[in-house]
């Protein structure tokens, strides 16, 4: 059974898809709603109650991105919610490399880093063909952050 941390984590990184190739529409907005959620998931204070508020708001807000997706007849499955679960089909190295891109995410969420990065990070883990070599760059990017 997966956990509401790994279900939001996964409705996240379905938002981040949804925003690619449509990064104009990113708001502020946008933004705090992401660095918010993985905060409530850091600090482990997500109630029954707030984790499905979360998941209503990421769901709005991957609609205004991506309208089409939640009434099409032929789902594609590129702005679905990622099942963190999926990573076990991953080498090793890859596991490992998103394991640490979530939780530099989850530690960088209320740094003055560029909101761009986190994206990037979440989107990565959704990865399934994600190079070992692309994960362990934006780990690194990530960690140049974290000094």
């Amino acid at each position: 059974m997966r956990s509401g941390n790994d279900m939001l984590l996964g409705a996240l990184i379905g938002l981040v898809r949804a925003i690619d190739g449509n990064d104009e529409l990113a708001t502020d907005d946008t933004a705090r709603l992401i660095r918010d959620t993985l905060a409530s998931i850091r600090d482990g204070q997500i109630g029954g109650r707030e984790a499905g508020y979360l998941m209503d708001c990421i769901a709005r807000e991957k609609q205004r991105f991506a309208p089409g997706c939640a009434i099409c007849a032929m789902p594609c499955g590129r702005t679905a919610d990622y099942d963190l679960a999926d990573m076990d089909g991953d080498s090793p190295a890859a596991r490992e490399l998103k394991e640490s891109l979530i939780a530099r995410a989850l530690s960088l969420c209320d740094k003055d880093v560029p909101p761009g990065l986190v994206m990037r990070m979440l989107y990565a883990v959704g990865l399934s063909d994600a190079s070992s070599g692309y994960l362990r760059s934006l780990d690194d990017e990530a960690a140049a952050c974290c000094l």
